[in-house]
């Protein structure tokens, strides 16, 4: 499986000036966990809920804080054409949760775990299904074998 039958096209992004309050806002209206920083078409950082509860905890007034100060750089990016486990591996290796997608220098999406969790699940429940199935025929063949 490839990267971009995983990964979320609309990607949320910031400007590295706004504020830690901007940018909170903007993360619960839009519910994601991450922004993307950009400046123009560059991807110059990402920042992350737990980056935000960074600067509460250092005591930055958050209405005046810019995200530069936050925001986590330089950010490892995958293309979406990379094989998904070899990007998950790598993510797990950097200890990162979500990955920006880029295609001939532009912004196409984000790769998240939890987007790779699902995904999993999803496999793992077709696997019962289909594996309950095959249980159920191989009970029905062995029943009417013995003239049920």
């Amino acid at each position: 499986m490839l990267v971009q039958e995983m990964m979320v096209k609309e990607v949320i992004t910031a400007r590295p000036q706004e504020t830690v309050a901007q940018a909170a806002t903007r993360m619960r209206n839009e519910k994601v966990g991450c922004l993307v920083a950009m400046e123009g078409a560059a991807i110059v950082g990402i920042v992350t809920d737990r980056d935000l509860l960074g600067c509460t905890e250092a005591g930055h007034e958050t209405k005046t804080c810019p995200l530069v100060n936050h925001m986590s750089k330089p950010v490892f990016t995958t293309e979406p054409r990379r094989d998904l486990l070899h990007v998950a591996k790598e993510m797990a290796r950097r200890k990162i949760k979500r990955v920006p997608v880029v295609s001939a220098g532009k912004l196409v999406g984000l790769l998240s775990f939890s987007d790779i969790a699902r995904f999993m699940n999803e496999q793992v429940d077709n696997i019962w299904s289909e594996w309950i199935q095959v249980m159920a025929i191989t009970k029905a063949q062995a029943e009417h074998r013995r003239g049920r």
